[in-house]
């Protein structure tokens, strides 16, 4: 079996419409709150993969201006 490489996960969050990726350690989270724990659900967890996707910005302009709160809740839907 093919090992799993931090390349090879960047490499398919990217193809699924990721615009930034980055895995860091778990032991970013020491001291955290339990809640913010990653280990609380996975406790054999040694790293976390970070996934940002870029909000266009006309989805959280109402927002802004007051008129509509809610679009920025169906950015990702294509």
């Amino acid at each position: 079996m093919r090992e799993l490489t931090a390349d090879m996960v960047k490499e398919f969050a990217r193809s699924k419409g990721a615009d930034l990726v980055g895995i860091a350690s778990i032991d970013r989270f020491e001291g955290a709150p339990p809640q913010m724990d990653p280990k609380q659900i996975f406790p054999r967890a040694r790293s976390v993969i970070v996934i940002a996707v870029r909000i266009p910005r006309g989805c959280y302009r109402g927002i802004h201006e007051g008129t509509f709160w809610a679009s920025y809740m169906v950015y990702g839907y294509k």
